[in-house]
């Protein structure tokens, strides 16, 4: 879609606005001229760092969820170890976790759990995968009032601690009864000799063994932004990665260029085109 006629404006611009028309974009040297409404990631797809607050609105992956399969199966995963992990990370291909992540996605991407599945007889496949995306061209649709949800920072921590400890020592003791009456008989013997002492010993080996467990979690600060206003809205071709980290099986990157709709405060939307020129 081409973008409708830029009106003259002759009002001075106020703060936090712009005065460039989205879909406008002046091109840089050696560049050649994008067609018009459309603006084309320079630098072999190598996008710069934008300080826009831009959002997926809508995205197709079932592209790259193809490829990612295909990737599987040549890397030597049976069709059932395939179905196993898509299983699990499907949910994170989707387009409604896309969209909820769309910030995350579009920056250093999003990590998935560790993945295991049986690969033969006596062969398992075990790994995580990263799932990224980059605007490779835009085009510039229209403007439209809606409402952006912004999630940041969410978690908790837990710190688990065991301790053990055991005590054993050992002692002795003996006592002596002894009796000193003198019971002597007319001729000198001592009628009593085996009497006159007693000896008595004791042995004791106390031990003891005391154990504790005990747990500490710290929860971290979950913010909810609801911003509202005009948003520029694109037809965007984004370059869908997911990449394979994987210790048992060489996998390489699922990458393909899906179709998808993003859009950017109005007052960003010339600095988010910028970045990408």
């Amino acid at each position: 879609l081409d973008p409708p006629p830029a009106a003259l404006d002759t009002t001075t611009a106020a703060p936090d606005t712009t005065t460039a028309v989205p879909g406008t974009t002046t091109a840089a040297p050696g560049t050649t001229t994008a067609a018009p409404g459309t603006t084309t990631a320079a630098g072999g797809g190598v996008q710069r760092p934008s300080p826009a607050s831009e959002v997926i609105n809508a995205v197709n992956t079932i592209p790259a969820v193809a490829e990612l399969q295909r990737r599987l199966l040549a890397a030597g995963l049976p069709p059932a170890a395939v179905k196993e992990v898509m299983d699990e990370i499907g949910e994170h291909l989707s387009e409604k976790s896309v969209r909820n992540r769309s910030r995350l996605v579009l920056g250093n991407g999003v990590p998935t759990a560790k993945v295991t599945a049986a690969a033969g007889p006596v062969r398992r496949f075990a790994g995580h995968f990263a799932i990224s995306a980059q605007v490779e061209s835009l085009q510039y649709i229209g403007d439209t009032d809606m409402t952006v949800r912004e999630d940041s920072g969410g978690g908790v921590t837990s710190k688990p601690a065991k301790e053990g400890k055991s005590k054993a020592s050992a002692g002795y003791a003996v006592t002596y009864y002894g009796n000193n009456e003198q019971d002597e008989e007319p001729d000198g013997r001592h009628t009593a000799d085996g009497d006159r002492g007693l000896f008595r010993g004791t042995l004791s080996v106390p031990f003891s063994r005391t154990a504790g467990h005990g747990l500490a979690e710290q929860a971290l600060s979950h913010t909810v932004l609801n911003r509202g206003g005009a948003q520029s809205r694109y037809r965007a071709g984004l370059r869908f990665t997911v990449d394979t980290r994987s210790a048992t099986h060489d996998v390489p990157p699922a990458s393909v260029l899906v179709e998808a709709e993003v859009s950017v405060p109005r007052a960003e939307a010339a600095g988010f085109e910028e970045s990408l020129t």
